[in-house]
């Protein structure tokens, strides 16, 4: 699932699917709220940040 996110920049590739692009100062604003609690930087072909996030018990 996709959250909302107003600051992202993205494309679809892949048959689909989507790719967006942020640093860490946006991730932290965007998933913040989401139960942010890690941030990995993956270096493949493309850098990209694992983002984990954790579902509070409400």
């Amino acid at each position: 699932m996709l959250l909302p996110v107003a600051k992202r920049n993205g494309f679809e590739m892949f048959g689909g699917v989507k790719m967006f692009f942020f640093d860490k100062e946006t991730i932290q604003e965007e998933f913040g709220k989401a139960g942010l609690f890690e941030i990995t930087e993956v270096n493949d072909i493309y850098p990209f940040y694992l983002i984990k996030c954790k579902k509070s018990k409400a």
